[in-house]
């Protein structure tokens, strides 16, 4: 999971980046809840996506699926990083969007 939004600061709005890589679950272990590594940035996302890619290398064997709110640095960013990666809108943005669409309906 890839996210971004802005936080006011003591200096004024900021930038800032956050990341969820979930831990591997065991192929024979139980389904649950797993740790996760989390990986946070007030900036730029090119501060942010370095510090992410060394928690999830763009060369592992992991599957790796994306839920992200539709940015299209993210979009742009996973499509040269993780080119195999599958990319799903998250639920609240496609809600968004689904909405958007209705209201130009008679």
């Amino acid at each position: 999971m890839v996210d971004g939004s802005m936080l006011f600061t003591d200096q004024g709005w900021q930038e800032t980046k956050l990341g969820r890589v979930p831990a591997a679950v065991p192929a024979d272990g139980p389904a649950g809840p797993q740790a996760s590594e989390y990986v946070a940035h007030r900036g730029h996302y090119s501060g942010f996506t370095p510090h992410f890619e060394r928690r999830l290398p763009p060369d592992s064997a992991a599957q790796k699926v994306f839920i992200t709110d539709g940015a299209e640095w993210i979009g742009n960013w996973l499509a040269a990083t993780y080119p195999a990666a599958t990319h799903i809108l998250d639920y609240y943005h496609v809600v968004e969007k689904l909405a958007a669409v209705a209201r130009l309906l008679p």
